[in-house]
């Protein structure tokens, strides 16, 4: 399924989270190649890539660091890319959380400093609109108030000098929200794109289909 819609929507990387499957491992299939990492022993959690075929020469490697926490590192014309996919915990797993909020420091090391770095994924936070956090998160927040996941996700990209790029485009709810209350009529933006703030020009949009 995830393969038709590779290409249905003509796109070249995917990433993947609740994957569900067991272990580590790097699959080749017809037109693109799965990454994914999840738990050793349980069908729980799971993150990874699906890249297409066309860009498959630009990858450098792939590196598990939890069944929730992953890293895809790619080739581009002047600078190399490191994407983290993250899945946070929800406000109720607090040492769990911690740690999920912290695992992505580990892959920024010596040898990807200098590489763009993007996180994105679901990590169960809502930003809020607070003058204190500008200008790390923008002015296009679907909440009022963070929780306290966004209070992480917030202090880990003040830590590494990055901009919540899911909050800069002004968009209806309905694409700029990630997740839809039980009323069927509110949206709440939880999942999130993180980019360097100096490479912040090279990000055009974000927004939810």
């Amino acid at each position: 399924m995830h393969i038709n819609q590779l290409s249905a929507y003509k796109v070249d990387k995917v990433v993947l989270q609740e994957i569900r499957w067991t272990g580590s491992r790097i699959l080749e299939k017809q037109d693109c190649t799965l990454f994914y990492s999840c738990d050793n022993k349980d069908h729980i959690l799971g993150t990874g890539f699906l890249v297409s075929k066309r860009i498959k020469h630009l990858i450098i490697d792939f590196k598990r660091t939890t069944p929730r926490i992953c890293t895809l590192r790619m080739r581009g014309k002047f600078f190399n890319y490191s994407v983290v996919k993250g899945r946070a915990p929800t406000e109720t797993s607090d040492e769990e959380k911690d740690g999920c909020f912290h695992a992505p420091e580990t892959v920024f090391n010596i040898r990807s400093r200098n590489n763009i770095k993007i996180v994105l994924g679901n990590f169960n936070a809502q930003v809020g609109n607070e003058a204190i956090n500008f200008p790390t998160i923008g002015q296009y927040s679907l909440q009022n108030l963070m929780n306290d996941n966004g209070s992480q996700l917030i202090q880990f990209a003040v830590s590494w000098n990055m901009i919540t790029g899911s909050t800069f485009y002004p968009h209806k709810a309905i694409h700029n929200g990630t997740w839809r209350l039980p009323d069927g009529v509110i949206f709440t933006l939880i999942d999130h794109l993180l980019i360097d703030r100096r490479h912040k020009s090279k990000l055009m949009d974000v927004r939810s289909y």
